[in-house]
């Protein structure tokens, strides 16, 4: 196979499974192209020559013959595509109209007018000029006037840029209405099913991009079994297939159905040989961070072992298995009070320290990680002087470089709340003061941490019982956070239950029950009592309910409250 249809063939398995926020096919053409660099080092140096430079641009000759103008417009369609690639945006736009104008010259109604059309109008929405998009991508899809079938590429990636373009301005019904004409145009011609998952993809991406899971969930499923269907059912691809599905849940907070993917990948990575390892590895190393999130303890130990046994087999460093063998027996021992656990992770973070540099000026990000961890270890052990030597050993590290603004700020937080826990409530607010002043005054957007920072130095007032200094922070917090994230998202679990409870120590009742209200609700849709804990929340929203003689909720409240707790206990015993 010539490395031309290799890449095709790549291409086109990328697109049908492409990743899931838009525009995917300009992503699965960027990964396809990806693949194709790393296959061998002769397509690398093809891949090389392509120049992309003004050179590649020259005036369309009139009488120049049809193979010469086919030939002008693939070198500078070409160097399009590689000028996108490394994010050139304003060249690729330059050389895909050029383009366009060479593919018109060769026939008015040639497909690569509507090649060219299409990628100048995925170029000019991702440089947000969208009028214009808009009038390429439409002219693009007269799939009549360019004499193509419905579902050519060309016409289905069109017609995705265009509704990548609507979901950007918010007008996601239009985008839902394209991708629903498209799919039902794909069944009734009997398009090739492959073709028929890309639509489906592009849809739920649509929903995703929405933060609506549960609409994204049966598509999800639909693509999955399309794709085992499709192909072998050994074929790496298929354990491709797999990890994108197990990481889709993993980030949705869907860990047992993300572990089940992850194993079923891995089952076909181990029958694979050598090309696959470096997937096998990473497949097996995001199943121990699933497990962990899912508080498999045991699990996460044991598959972390047998990936140290065989990491000599499939390429991993001695000190990479080191690493994720010291970071289970630490979470795992946090989780667990197991003071043995966490010696074991003092003596793994020790071994990797030790072998490294010791000059504070050592850049090696993987050292600093591990000085921190070491600390945090040592503060779970209560040897709070080691801890503090550790952790602001990694931050004196971290300060020397650009950029570190946030992991700063998560070591000074790590330190204050262990001073916290100390009832070094002094040395605590240092650091909680050190740590919010270092995102504030660092360049760019740091909103998430800040707002990171503010809930976890208001619940450290709220634990000693402060609830009027709390309250501020919390609420900053929680306004940062509406502004940041979907209003759906997890994470405003936290946010939301701790500025309500505040608000109801301090007996402000009225404004505490619609953040409960919102809290439990969100907790009930998203599965994720980890974050709703009803033990700390229920009595204070309960109260709340009494307060504001709303007694005839009280019961159906309680009710809610016990089925997230034994929810909760559950999944914990387990």
């Amino acid at each position: 196979m010539t490395a031309a249809h290799r890449l095709k063939s790549i291409l086109f398995l990328s697109i049908a499974f492409a990743g899931w926020h838009p525009p995917l096919l300009a992503l699965a053409a960027e990964n396809a192209i990806s693949k194709e660099r790393e296959s061998n080092s002769t397509d690398k140096e093809r891949l090389r020559r392509i120049e992309i430079d003004s050179e590649t641009i020259r005036p369309a000759d009139p009488e120049e013959s049809p193979g010469g103008r086919f030939f002008a417009w693939r070198q500078s369609y070409e160097a399009a595509q590689t000028a996108a690639i490394v994010q050139d945006y304003q060249l690729a736009d330059k050389l895909y109209e050029h383009s366009l104008k060479l593919a018109e010259r060769i026939s008015p109604t040639d497909e690569r007018v509507a090649t060219s059309r299409y990628k100048l109008g995925a170029i000019r929405r991702q440089n947000g000029d969208f009028q214009s998009a808009k009038e390429l991508l439409c002219t693009a899809m007269d799939f009549k006037k360019y004499r193509l079938w419905s579902q050519h590429p060309t016409i289905l990636a069109a017609q995705s840029e265009l509704a990548a373009l609507y979901s950007s301005k918010s007008d996601s019904s239009k985008a839902d209405e394209l991708f629903q004409h498209q799919l039902k145009s794909a069944q009734e011609s009997g398009t090739s099913p492959l073709v028929v998952a890309t639509i489906l993809n592009n849809r739920a991406a649509l929903f995703l991009a929405q933060g609506n899971f549960l609409k994204a969930k049966p598509i999800i499923d639909q693509i999955l079994s399309i794709q085992q269907n499709s192909l072998p059912a050994q074929d790496p691809n298929v354990a491709a297939v797999f990890q994108k599905a197990a990481a889709l849940y993993d980030h949705n907070g869907l860990y047992q159905e993300s572990a089940q993917f992850y194993k079923r990948a891995l089952a076909i990575y181990a029958r694979t040989g050598r090309k696959y390892n470096s997937s096998r590895l990473l497949c097996q190393s995001n199943l121990i961070e699933v497990l962990l999130r899912q508080a498999e303890w045991p699990e996460a130990l044991s598959t972390a072992k047998e990936l140290a046994k065989i990491g000599p087999d499939i390429g991993m460093e001695p000190t990479s298995s080191a690493r994720i063998l010291a970071k289970v027996y630490l979470i795992t021992g946090k989780a667990t009070g197991n003071r043995d656990q966490l010696g074991k992770a003092i003596s793994f973070y020790k071994e990797l320290t030790n072998q490294s540099p010791n000059a504070p000026t050592f850049s090696e990000p993987n050292f600093v990680i591990d000085l921190q961890l070491l600390g945090e270890a040592y503060l779970y052990t209560g040897q709070l002087a080691e801890a503090d030597r550790y952790i602001k050993k990694s931050i004196a590290i971290k300060q020397a470089f650009p950029d570190q603004s946030e992991p700063i700020a998560d070591s000074w937080m790590l330190l204050a709340s262990a001073y916290c826990r100390q009832k070094k409530f002094a040395e605590a607010e240092t650091y909680y003061k050190k740590a919010l002043s270092v995102v504030l005054t660092a360049p760019g957007n740091h909103t998430a941490k800040i707002a990171e920072v503010c809930d976890s130095w208001g619940y450290e007032y709220n634990w000693q019982g402060k609830f009027d200094l709390a309250l501020p922070l919390a609420r900053k917090a929680l306004t940062l956070a509406e502004t940041h994230y979907r209003p759906n998202q997890q994470i405003l679990l936290q946010y939301l239950g701790h500025t309500a409870v505040d608000l109801a120590a301090l007996k402000q009742f009225a404004e505490a029950e619609p953040l409960f209200a919102r809290a439990i609700k969100l907790a009930e849709e998203r599965g994720d009592y980890d974050r709703c804990p009803t033990r700390y929340w229920g009595p204070y929203y309960l109260e709340t309910l009494s307060a504001l003689q709303r007694n005839d909720e009280i019961e159906s409240a309680r009710a809610r409250l016990a089925r997230i707790q034994s929810t909760a206990k559950e999944r914990s015993q387990k």
